[in-house]
């Protein structure tokens, strides 16, 4: 017996020192594995970080275009509506210029208007509601420009019904503004 127990010492150590190593190995192995598994996700992320800064740049993008287009599209509507009230009723004594030249202004805007709307058809085209207020603001034009009284004077009542449809056609585009700033920030 006194053998087992001289030989049993150097064989768990070299028993042992197997396991050891056998651990070892497996050890590098798995972190040969979880180095690969590493570098495989830091290239997918890095992929797919690149790919949604991409997107981001192009909601940025379009976000700046339609913005720009709403502001442009709500400064024309600003200023024909301008020279149609300034034309309806002067607020002032002072006169930017002869009537018949506020109505031709007016109209002239409006113009320019429908003009950078179709230039800018893919950033104004998708709001039926602003279509229909674009009619109406025309509408409202003819409608001026046909029943103008003989003094050129027009009634209270009319200059209402200018802005009952002018009012309207402004908070359209506005609202698509307000909206648009919304999405980007959503």
């Amino acid at each position: 017996m006194d053998v087992v127990f001289e030989v049993l010492p150097p064989l768990a150590t070299i028993v042992a020192a197997m396991i050891a190593w056998w651990a070892s190995i497996k050890v590098r192995r798995q972190a040969d594995i979880n180095e690969d598994l590493n570098r495989e996700h830091g290239k997918k992320i890095a992929e797919l970080n690149h790919v949604f800064e991409i997107a981001s740049m192009q909601a940025q993008e379009r976000f700046s275009m339609r913005a720009k287009a709403l502001l442009e599209a709500s400064r024309l509507a600003g200023e024909t509506c301008y020279y149609l009230e300034r034309f309806l009723t002067p607020y002032t004594t002072y006169e930017p210029m002869p009537r018949e030249k506020l109505i031709e202004m007016a109209e002239e805007r409006f113009e320019s208007l429908l003009k950078f709307r179709w230039e800018n058809h893919l950033f104004l085209w998708d709001n039926d509601n602003a279509s229909i207020a674009l009619g109406k603001i025309m509408g409202a034009i003819n409608s001026i420009k046909n029943k103008e009284p003989e003094d050129g004077s027009f009634s209270e009542d009319q200059v209402n019904d200018f802005l009952r449809v002018a009012q309207p056609a402004l908070k359209v585009i506005r609202e698509e503004y307000q909206r648009e700033l919304q999405s980007k920030f959503a």
